[in-house]
């Protein structure tokens, strides 16, 4: 959320703590490109909501004109992809005992969509 909000007052002024948050968020990304807790029981597994966040966050960065390494964003959306259930679901974390929700189901669209933005499939040419 701080990047977010450092992107928008002014990404140039702050573009050094920007950069350095970015860089703080994919240094936390697992080998399967999710993002999760850290310790406890579920530190094994990738989370839908904090995905949905490190997306926004990339994207807001991104919108900022500060490079996102699109790797990243695409390690992310090969995840989110697997994370979704058959019926186009998704539950808070995967592999898990979660059951899909509403709220998840906003969760994995929201990174779905934000995700593909960030790596100009959704406008652009490469919406095309």
């Amino acid at each position: 959320i701080s990047a977010m909000l450092l992107a928008a007052i002014d990404s140039v002024k702050h573009r050094q703590p920007i950069e350095r948050l970015r860089d703080f968020i994919l240094s936390r990304q697992r080998g399967d490109g999710s993002f999760g807790y850290k310790i406890g029981p579920y530190a094994t597994l990738g989370d839908v909501s904090q995905v949905q966040y490190v997306t926004l966050a990339l994207w807001s960065i991104k919108q900022g004109n500060i490079d996102v390494n699109p790797t990243a964003v695409e390690r992310v959306c090969t995840w989110i992809m697997k994370a979704q259930g058959g019926d186009g679901s998704w539950g808070y974390q995967f592999p898990g005992p979660f059951d899909p929700t509403h709220q998840m189901l906003a969760a994995g669209l929201s990174a779905t969509l934000i995700a593909g933005d960030t790596l100009g499939v959704m406008r652009g040419p490469g919406a095309k």
